[in-house]
């Protein structure tokens, strides 16, 4: 190569410049790369002496002018199939190309549209190692002879060309790959943001994310999101931290994770990766709703309820919380039927709903099929007497169902929480006390729980936990006491009376006022007295056995009788036990003439016609006392204690014991005066000529040795 006018070192410089510098070399490097078989570089000498037109395919604008010399560059090293269609287009513009070119700088002559070069610098030019390219200077004088200077500046220019294909390919590769990460995160189910850390600059942020918010690179992110999301964690002036978020604008739920990573310009960016969870959310709550929230009237349930009252134990904050019991729902479901009896607890469940709307410091919960229950935050007594109030106002109006109009009353129970080692179980148990204490009371009121009240009630629910242990444990501490009889006429013992006693070694000896209404509660009542009459049926074999003339009473329930099976019960247990029916003698009480008195005269005859005699207990307290005397097929008629308690005192009371006694003896009917406790009561019954006496006055209730050692020593002494 010729260097005119300027220094070798001007020339190359100048030369590197251009090359470095210039768009349009750039964009051939850029169309080499592209397409290596299209890729061409000319100067301004190779068009002069070629009649090149910028038009012809693989001529480009010249970027340098060299004067004589021509710099160009082509494809050999791929693979020999492009080397041979690069060569071909070559030769269609007048190119020669010899075949011998080596990238160790052997001379080789090209012709070009006529024009012979027959001496040439080929220098080989390389990326990545592999040989993509030759460099040429062509020269047309055939003396040609190149210096080292040339050479190396020959070389130099290969080594700029490669470096400049090197970085394009580079630039090329990390713009491929940043194309196909946008496409990838453009078609991720995710939405991505990419943030400088320092700047807090948005630096990319997915297409998902850009259809809703707009443009957002370049962006600062305080300035995009703090307007952007509705519920968000913990967090500050709008930044993404981890955690979910509701997007208002969006109208979906994300959660976010971040991730801090190094961007390709070396920058750290925080990587947030937004998935959308909108409909696992709305699934959860779907199904928070079915758990927390009642079916049928919408409002919160139990466990929503003890969630509650957990977080007010938790917040020991001041609380006051309500049981509604609906008083007799169940004849309303009876009458009106269930669907009915549902559209009521819906039409209550609304007015509580609309109640708590009206009072913030209110939560109201379905708590039971017939109960509701009401939260009170933060309320002084007058607050809550005067919801009780409300509440008892509405209840005590009539209520509008299946076209007609009901009626149903409420009972309630009110406890005051927290207090020291409150549980939610505590809490229930003290407004389930209070509640079973307003049933007691009448219904249709409102119990304020007390310690004494928890103390009775606590009592109760202790007893019955220990009913139904020794029932299910064989009738364990359960036994029968036996109160003597005695003629008026001779005081002779003609029998007893066998009565149920029970004695839990946690309480001592129960009350039967209180036990047996507790029995009848519980559904017990049928069994137990299945169970006196076979331990008194026993007691009965035993005695006649021994050649004792004493007949046993012994209470029927009519809940015993009015069993289908009754009957073959009683059967069995004269079976079982081996009593003779003729000194059973069996008690019931008035409440028969309530069911159908037909059905009760051909129980009791079956019965009588085993030889067991039939007593009237309890007579003169009930309603239809004569009409039993003239329906019954009785034999005994016991008149109440009430009558004999004030016989001394009140002389019209022993004119009707007198009415009764004729009445009874016209009839053929004996009659027994319950609870004679005194002389003067004695001889007043005797007078009037009742038949026997039971009471106090000759003995209370006993155990079977203390019966026997008292009443019967003698006589079972003489036996022996």
């Amino acid at each position: 190569m010729e260097i005119p006018a300027k220094t070798y070192n001007e020339k190359f410089e100048s030369f590197l410049k251009i090359l470095e510098s210039d768009d349009r070399f750039d964009n051939v490097c850029k169309n080499f790369l592209e397409s290596i078989c299209s890729a061409l570089y000319v100067n301004a000498a190779t068009v002069t002496v070629s009649g090149y037109e910028n038009s012809e395919p693989l001529s480009y604008e010249l970027i340098a002018d060299t004067h004589k010399y021509t710099v160009f560059a082509f494809d050999k090293e791929f693979n020999r199939n492009r080397y041979n269609a690069m060569k071909k287009a070559l030769m269609q513009t007048g190119i020669h190309v010899a075949d011998k070119a080596h990238p160790n700088g052997d001379v080789e002559e090209i012709s070009l549209r006529g024009v012979v070069y027959p001496c040439s610098l080929t220098c080989a030019v390389k990326d990545t190692n592999k040989y993509v390219a030759y460099f040429n200077l062509l020269s047309s004088d055939p003396e040609r002879v190149w210096s080292p200077e040339e050479i190396q500046l020959a070389s130099r220019l290969t080594y700029i060309l490669s470096g400049m294909l090197h970085t394009r390919r580079a630039a090329e590769h990390a713009e491929s790959t940043t194309r196909t990460l946008t496409d990838v995160m453009d078609n991720m189910n995710s939405y991505v943001l990419a943030v400088a850390q320092d700047s807090g600059e948005i630096v990319f942020a997915s297409k998902s994310f850009e259809q809703y918010l707009g443009k957002l690179v370049g962006k600062k992110e305080s300035d995009v999101f703090s307007k952007t999301w509705c519920e968000l964690p913990a967090h500050k002036e709008g930044l993404l931290f981890g955690g979910d978020y509701y997007s208002e604008i969006m109208n979906k739920w994300f959660n976010v994770s971040e991730k801090l990573i190094k961007w390709h310009d070396g920058r750290t960016i925080r990587l947030c990766t937004l998935n959308d969870i909108s409909e696992k959310i709305n699934y959860e709550r779907v199904i928070e709703k079915q758990v927390f929230y009642d079916n049928l009237t919408g409002i919160p349930n139990r466990l929503s309820l003890d969630k509650s009252i957990q977080g007010i134990i938790e917040s020991d904050e001041n609380s006051t919380v309500m049981l509604i019991d609906l008083d007799n729902f169940k004849n309303i479901n009876d009458s009106y039927g269930h669907n009915n009896g549902d559209r009521l607890l819906k039409e209550i469940g609304k007015f509580f709903e609309d109640f708590a709307q009206k009072n913030k410091k209110l939560s109201v919960f379905r708590f039971g099929s017939d109960e509701f229950v009401v939260l009170l935050r933060d309320q002084d007594q007058t607050e809550i007497d005067e919801i009780c109030k409300i509440i008892h106002d509405k209840f005590n109006t009539e209520w509008q169902i299946a076209n007609s109009t009901c009626y149903c009353t409420c009972s309630m129970g009110v406890a005051k929480f927290p207090k020291l080692d409150d549980t939610v179980n505590t809490v229930l148990k003290r407004i389930d006390l209070a509640i079973s204490y307003a049933k007691k009371q009448g219904k249709n009121c409102t119990i304020n729980y007390n310690e004494t009240i928890g103390r009775i009630l606590s009592r109760q629910i202790e007893l019955e936990r220990l009913m139904h242990k020794d029932i299910t444990n064989g009738f364990a501490h359960f036994t029968a006491y036996y109160q003597p009889i005695f003629s008026s006429s001779e005081k002779k013992l003609v029998g007893c009376e066998a009565l149920m006693r029970w004695n839990p070694p946690e309480f001592g000896q129960v009350s039967p006022a209180e036990f047996i209404p507790m029995a009848e509660r519980l559904g017990y009542i049928n069994l137990l007295g299945e169970n006196i009459i076979r331990i008194a049926g026993r007691q009965c074999k035993k005695w006649a056995d021994a050649g004792l003339d004493l007949r046993m009473n012994i209470n029927l329930s009519v809940g015993q009788i009015i069993e289908p099976d009754f009957l073959d019960k009683i059967d069995t247990l004269f079976d079982e036990t081996g009593a003779p029916p003729d000194k059973i003698c069996f008690e019931v009480t008035e409440s028969l003439a309530i069911h159908d008195m037909e059905k009760m005269k051909e129980l009791l005859k079956h019965i009588t016609d085993k030889g067991v005699k039939i007593a009237l207990d309890d007579f003169g307290t009930g309603y239809s006392s004569l009409n039993c005397i003239k329906e019954m097929p009785l034999n005994t008629i016991k008149i109440d204690k009430s009558f004999i308690d004030d016989i001394a005192k009140n002389p019209d009371t022993a004119v009707f014991v007198k009415m009764i006694v004729n009445l009874s003896h016209d009839l053929h009917i004996a009659v027994c005066a319950e609870g004679v406790e005194e002389q003067v009561q004695f001889d007043i019954l005797r007078d009037l000529e009742t038949d026997v006496i039971q009471g106090y006055y000759f003995g209370r209730p006993m155990p079977s040795d203390k019966f026997e050692e008292k009443f019967l020593s003698e006589k079972l002494q003489s036996v022996k």
